[in-house]
């Protein structure tokens, strides 16, 4: 079975990230895709430079944020395995996104509906997460997706005051 259709399963619920290889390759380039495809995102509402920052202080928060879920759990083992794993799907929910954030940003007050799909993915993005941390964490699914809810919230709260309060948003 190839890698993209582990990650679509994951997506799907289907599997969880210790069905991921173990392959420090595999975790590179996912976290190159991630990057990318979040500076592609980002890009709609500001110029590429701060996209980029934006991008690698995002990924810097995520990697920190499952390193220290995984270390306070004893579970450090599983980093590799969970980070490819919530990498890989969130850049597929981000590529599944783009043309609806795309049309939002350029048609502006005619998208409601799209503004509904987009949310839509955005609350399935935030139960794969959970998915992923409750096989990483072996704890209840509603565990994962608290987990996912809580570094939504506050990775929000960092990046809008490190982009947003500073003034950088173009």
């Amino acid at each position: 079975m190839n890698v993209l259709n582990i990650f679509v399963e994951i997506c799907l619920l289907m599997r969880g990230p210790q069905d991921t290889p173990a392959d420090n390759g595999l975790f590179k380039y996912v976290l190159g895709l991630y990057f990318a495809v979040n500076t592609l995102l980002t890009s709609l509402t500001t110029n590429l430079f701060f996209a980029m920052l934006q991008a690698t202080a995002e990924l810097g928060l995520l990697l920190v944020f499952l390193w220290a879920v995984l270390w306070f759990s004893h579970k450090m083992a599983r980093f590799a395995q969970t980070a490819t794993a919530i990498l890989a799907c969130g850049s597929l929910f981000t590529i599944a996104s783009l043309p609806f954030f795309y049309w939002i940003e350029t048609h502006i007050g005619e998208s409601r509906m799209l503004s509904y799909t987009v949310m839509l993915l955005l609350v399935w993005n935030l139960v794969v997460v959970g998915h992923i941390l409750r096989h990483a964490l072996s704890k209840p699914l509603s565990f994962g997706i608290g987990l996912s809810f809580l570094y939504v919230f506050f990775s929000y709260q960092i990046l809008s005051f490190l982009f947003a309060v500073t003034g950088i948003s173009s």
